[in-house]
């Protein structure tokens, strides 16, 4: 049985105001976030390697207003318990966009969740966002010369 994992990915821009000067105020930051894509990866469950968990994606997709595309094979998450509530992640896979281009997705980070909750996931079974709390640090690598910005 196949589950599906699904990532809402935004580009994010950070800038920051230079500490010191002349203002008392404290500086401050401004994030802007600018609404990539939705990736659904189509998931078997996780096989046991040591104390990590691999996860073997076998395809998905990609759709959004800036990427529309698919996933292809070989895609995977390794998945390294840190505590009994807390999972480091690491996610690879190739997108193929809807014009061909290819783009290497690569993200780390953890997941925080309950034993309970995980044991499930890991057996295939559909969990829902409450169950977990992801954070990630995608990163995207392409040698096309239409990706820009």
């Amino acid at each position: 049985m196949e589950s599906i994992i699904r990532y809402f990915l935004a580009s994010f821009v950070l800038s920051a105001l230079p500490f010191g000067g002349a203002s008392a105020q404290s500086p401050t930051v401004n994030v802007e976030a600018d609404y990539l894509m939705t990736l659904e990866f189509n998931c078997e469950p996780g096989h046991p390697m040591g104390r990590k968990l691999v996860v073997n994606c076998t395809g998905g997709s990609a759709r959004g207003p800036k990427i529309d595309g698919t996933l292809i094979p070989p895609a995977g998450d390794w998945v390294t318990p840190v505590s009994e509530l807390l999972y480091r992640l690491d996610i690879r896979g190739t997108l193929k966009t809807d014009d061909g281009e290819l783009i290497l997705v690569e993200y780390g980070g953890v997941i925080s969740t309950s034993k309970e909750a995980f044991d499930r996931f890991a057996k295939g079974e559909i969990i829902s966002a409450k169950d977990m709390y992801f954070m990630t640090a995608p990163r995207f690598s392409t040698s096309s010369k239409n990706m820009t910005g």
